[in-house]
């Protein structure tokens, strides 16, 4: 095994998107040396034809963190997966890294127009959300001080958990999902749709943290969901349905999530 310079780049989350929430990405890039060593490749067929990647682990020096890029002289780039420390009595050694290539590289989305006539699902939903949810309700333990929520598009293109833990420090997201369901609502006269019944998840997320019980917070975002859906329910026939509940254990971390199904009608243009 030969050290080699590779490029580590360090993923930072910047300002917030105004239509779906997501922070902007960036990468400090910073030349180091490390071992590169194959554990492997698989691929699988999708609709684009065939998806294939390596996995391979590097040994590092310095510092580095989960979801950190490495790109190589051979113009490959690779994803942090997990990071173990190795020490030799009581001195830092090493970093082991398991890293997977990423075929798309240094593919991230930027800022961006969204189209508004028609909007899509999410931002409507988010706009419903942001406007109509009630601060002084969402509230940790002790029943007094504000709890740090936002709203977002579900799916963003790096962990929440850097929005837990990193920059934002977030207590609790509603989660906009892609609809899971679109039915045309016909005109018989015309035989044309005059506009669409849809359907979408909304999904809690929320962790324990300093004076937050996770489970107490998710049930008081519920609650506050349930209200906007009581008192606000024109404009698009707003209706909520079975909701379902589940915890999902993150290492060390349990993230609790409760998924509220929400059905509404639109027109065609708004």
């Amino acid at each position: 095994m030969v050290s080699a310079n590779v490029t580590l780049r360090t993923i930072s989350l910047g300002s917030q998107d105004a239509t779906t929430g997501w922070r902007s990405i960036g990468y400090g890039a910073n030349t180091v040396k490390a071992i590169r060593v194959s554990r492997g490749a698989s691929f699988r067929y999708e609709n684009i034809g065939v998806y294939a990647r390596e996995d391979a682990a590097f040994l590092i020096q310095d510092p580095i963190h989960v979801y950190d890029q490495i790109y190589t002289a051979d113009l490959r780039y690779y994803q942090v997966r997990t990071v173990q420390k190795h020490t030799l009595l009581d001195s830092h050694f090493f970093y082991e890294t398991q890293c997977s290539e990423l075929p798309q590289g240094t593919a991230a989305p930027g800022s961006a127009t969204w189209k508004t006539s028609p909007s899509d699902p999410r931002s409507r939903v988010k706009a419903w959300i942001d406007a109509n949810v009630r601060d002084a309700q969402i509230l940790k333990d002790d029943g007094v001080t504000q709890a740090s929520w936002e709203c977002m598009f579900a799916n963003p293109p790096y962990p929440l958990e850097l929005e837990f833990r990193g920059l934002s420090n977030v207590d609790g997201f509603y989660l906009v999902g892609f609809l899971t369901s679109s039915t045309p609502l016909m005109d018989p006269a015309t035989k044309a749709p005059y506009g669409y019944r849809e359907r979408l998840p909304i999904t809690i997320s929320t962790v324990d943290s300093e004076g937050v019980t996770g489970t107490m917070l998710n049930w008081r975002m519920e609650a506050e969901l349930r209200y906007v859906f009581e008192n606000y329910p024109t404009g698009s026939l707003l209706s909520s349905g079975s909701t379902r509940g589940r915890p999902v254990h993150l290492g060390s971390t349990t993230l609790y999530e409760t998924e509220v199904p929400m059905d509404y009608r639109r027109d065609t243009v708004t």
